[in-house]
This record gives structure tokens, C-alpha cells and sequence, in this order.
């Protein structure tokens, strides 16, 4: 063979061999061949196809409130009623099971009485589909500490000033807190269950747990603010939420809310409306605040549409609207609140009577209808009128199945005009445009566009 042909050929394989290399080093330098990313794939691919999160039936407590004084709130039990409604429920979670193929099903159930009994009772239906039942503490109830003592009155009004979200009761915890073991039981077990070593992998997971449990696993879920999570009214008993793995979403846990299969949450807001010809202030609720996209109060165009659509014998037309101020919480007959870190507040052109600091964007009507009654999200409630005011709309006539109400979120900053006329003063126009500037990019970048499909409205009506 001719030494030349020799020299090129093995001078071309070195080459081939040398572009492979750099590419590989280049491939890796760019994270794309990287062994953590690959890992994290892997994972991603494993996660169970289906999550259903399940409310316990009714309680002792939700059928005679009374029973908190004298009863533990963790061995309280379910009424006939409640056992009934857990039956239903497992034949709703078979039949999706069945539809879905979900041959293998990990069962996962909070240390409650309450829950453990709604297990108990709904097992049944799937229990030939169930190869592995854990006890897991993360989701169980929030800690509100003794409810037997007097002071729970004074520590429920404290509550109301400071936000349920924030607001940590002396011998117990804060909805902030159920947030933070709701989410290390999320990561740490609900994304790790097909990776676990000498455990066949399931196709999905059973959650029987507690209403405002379910809530905060959607909070860290689809990214929710505190104000959207205490717009969020509770689930009825034995309500389901049914998420299904979407690998076309980004991130660690790529599920999506079925709407068709489950439940949905609802969600409201209260707002305050000035119409431009009259100069009118209407005080609104806003139904369907979730289907907003995120940063929710930035949205006002598509808002105004719907105050529209939702009051049409008050406001005739979206273009109607003046301004509109989201309510924070409510005491002493005045709206106060505070401004959320990064994003422009606004003072009000009102006087003491009315609005003093808009900063806040919060659903707070109902704020004073509840003091001294148990926590709407905890369970401690009637639920006597859950399931029917969920499914037709209609309001609560009390507080119990209300949303959560006193914090903060975005503020507007497209209401250019009344809401900043006291935040205007002494400023140029230039240092105003570069601060609303900042602020909608630092709103967009702590708050990305996550939703729920199935409640998102057309893209165009709020560009």
C-alpha cells in the first residue's frame, strides 16, 4: 500500500478523533453532556405519570365545632357522612386509575385520625392497584397549638393583622412553615419514589390529606405568591386534585392540573374600582383571580375585562375603568397593608376613611367575619355548605369557605395617574420611567409565568 494513502488515512482518523473530543469537552463545558444534568433527566423521565391529592371527609369537628375544646385535633374522626364521602372518592380515583393504566400506585397518607380513617375507607376501590402505604408526617395539619385555652381568641386576631401565611401561633406554626415541610416531603420523596433502590417504580401517588396541605403543594408546585395562595379557597371534603406529568413543561416536577379528571381550586379577590366618568368607587370581588397570569396585579388590561364580564350591570365596558386598587387586609374600617420588596407602592388620594396604603393587593372582605373562628384552611370549619358553594359560585354565608386574605403580592404599576399621584411628587419623568421600569423586572423575574392549564385565558386580551 502506498505509504502516502497510509499518512492521510491515519492523519483523517486522528482528525475525526480530535473534532470528537472537542466536541465532547465543548458538549460538556456547555452542561449539555454534564453527568448531574443527565442524572436530573433521568429523574425527571421516572416521576410517577399521575398525583391525586385528596382532602379528608367530613370531620367530627367540621359537624360540631364545638369538639375542638375538648377533642386533640389529631384524634379527631370522621362522621358517617365522612366515611360515605371517602367511599365515593375511591371509586372516583379507581376509575381514573383504570383509565390511565396505573397498574402500580403508592398510597401516602397523613398521621391524622382523619385522614387515616378517609384511607381506610376509600382503600378499598384500589386496593389491588396499591404496593406500598406510607405514614408521612410533612403533610399533616398545621399546628396551631392548644385551642383549648382563651387566648386563642386574641392570638386568631392577631392573625388577621399579621397574614395567615406569616403569622405563627405561640405553641405552633405558621403557614409558612407547613410550606417549608411540604416542600422537603415534595423533593425529597414525591421526585425520588421511582429512584429508590430495591423498589419497583409506580405508575402513581394517592395523597390523603388536609385542605390547606393540598393548597401549599400547589403553592410550591405552580409558584404561587402569598396573595394568590390566600385567594385560594379551600378544597370541599374529599374534593380531588388530580396533577398529570406533562414532560413538555419545564423544571423538576413537569405536572399539570387535569380539570377534567379532578377538582379545581377556586379563587377570588377583592378589589376597588373607580369608573372614569362618575369618578365611582365600586368595592368588587374578582372571581377566577388564578387564571390571571403572574405577576397577577401587573395584568390590568385583561382584569379590567373581566370586572367586565363578571359585573355587567355595574360596568358597561372594560374601558369604563379607571384604576383599580387591590385590597389588603381590613381593620378598624380601613384598608392597610404594605408593599412587597422591589416593586413601587403607591399612597392613595384618599382620605384616612378610605384606602390609606395600597401597597398591598389582597382579598380582605371577610377578614373581620372570622375572628375567633378556626382557620378556613386548617379544616377547622363547617363543611356543611363546602361542596355546594364551590360548585355553584355563589358566596359564603360565612367565612369558612372564604379565601385566605391578608397578604401582600405585585403591585399595579399600569395604572399610571390616581393610584402614584402622592409617589409622583418631586420626581422628574425620568426617574419615574426608570423606576417603573425596574419594578415590572423585578416582579417578572421573581414571579415567572407558571399556570394551570385549563385556566388560562387568551394570550391577546391581556398583552
Amino acid at each position: 500500500m502506498d505509504p502516502t494513502l497510509i499518512v492521510v488515512a491515519m492523519t483523517a482518523a486522528m482528525g475525526t478523533v480530535l473534532v470528537l473530543v472537542l466536541s465532547i469537552i465543548w458538549l460538556y463545558h456547555c452542561g449539555i453532556l454534564s453527568p448531574s444534568l443527565l442524572l436530573a433527566c433521568d429523574k425527571r423521565r421516572r416521576i410517577p405519570q399521575t398525583i391525586i391529592l385528596i382532602r379528608h371527609g367530613e370531620s367530627e369537628a367540621n359537624a360540631d365545632m364545638n369538639l375542638w375544646k375538648t377533642v386533640p385535633d389529631n384524634l379527631l374522626g370522621l362522621t358517617a357522612k365522612g366515611h360515605l364521602q371517602a367511599q365515593r372518592v375511591g371509586q372516583r380515583v379507581e376509575a381514573i386509575l383504570e383509565k390511565r393504566n396505573c397498574k402500580r400506585v403508592h398510597l401516602i397518607v397523613s398521621p391524622f385520625e382523619r385522614t387515616l380513617q378517609t384511607a381506610s375507607s376509600l382503600r378499598p376501590a384500589l386496593e389491588h392497584r396499591i404496593v406500598r402505604t406510607d405514614i408521612e408526617s410533612r403533610i399533616r395539619e398545621q399546628e396551631v397549638g392548644n385551642l383549648q385555652g382563651a387566648e386563642f381568641q386574641q392570638f386568631r386576631k392577631e392573625q388577621t393583622q399579621v397574614g395567615r401565611f406569616w403569622y405563627r401561633f405561640p405553641t405552633g406554626e405558621s403557614g409558612a412553615d407547613v410550606l417549608d415541610r411540604v416542600k422537603s416531603w415534595w423533593f425529597e420523596s414525591v421526585l425520588s419514589v421511582n429512584s429508590r433502590v430495591g423498589y419497583d417504580p409506580v405508575d402513581a401517588m394517592v395523597v390523603v390529606t388536609h385542605g390547606l396541605t393540598m393548597r401549599f403543594i400547589l403553592m410550591q408546585l405552580f409558584g404561587w405568591s402569598p396573595t394568590t395562595f390566600h385567594s385560594i379557597w379551600n378544597a370541599g371534603n374529599c374534593d380531588m386534585y388530580v396533577l398529570q406529568k406533562d414532560l413538555s413543561k419545564p423544571g423538576n416536577s413537569p405536572y399539570i392540573m387535569d380539570k377534567d379528571a379532578g377538582d379545581m381550586p377556586r379563587s377570588s379577590i377583592d378589589v376597588v374600582v373607580t369608573l372614569k366618568k362618575t369618578k365611582t368607587e365600586l368595592s368588587l370581588k374578582l372571581e377566577d383571580y388564578l387564571c390571571v397570569p403572574p405577576p397577577r396585579t401587573t395584568r390590568i388590561k385583561l382584569i379590567k375585562i373581566m370586572l367586565a364580564n363578571q359585573h355587567p350591570d355595574v360596568i358597561k365596558d372594560a374601558k369604563d375603568i379607571a384604576s383599580i386598587c387591590f385590597m389588603p387586609f381590613v381593620k378598624d374600617g380601613m384598608l392597610r397593608g404594605r408593599s412587597t420588596s422591589g416593586v413601587l407602592s403607591y399612597n392613595s388620594r384618599r382620605s384616612s376613611s378610605s384606602i390609606n396604603d395600597a401597597g398591598d393587593d389582597d382579598d380582605a372582605s371577610e377578614e373581620e367575619k372570622d375572628q375567633g373562628l378556626p382557620e378556613e384552611g386548617d379544616d377547622r370549619l363547617s363543611s356543611s355548605h363546602s361542596n355546594e358553594n364551590l360548585k355553584s359560585g355563589s358566596d359564603h354565608p360565612s367565612s369558612t369557605m372564604e379565601p385566605d386574605d391578608d397578604e401582600f403580592d405585585d403591585n399595579d404599576d399600569d395604572n399610571v395617574g390616581n393610584p402614584w399621584s402622592k409617589e409622583k411628587e418631586g420626581k422628574d419623568v425620568h426617574t419615574l420611567a426608570y423606576e417603573q421600569k425596574r419594578a415590572k423586572r423585578e416582579v417578572s423575574m421573581r414571579f415567572p409565568c407558571i399556570q394551570i392549564p385549563g385556566m388560562v385565558l387568551d394570550d391577546k386580551i391581556f398583552e
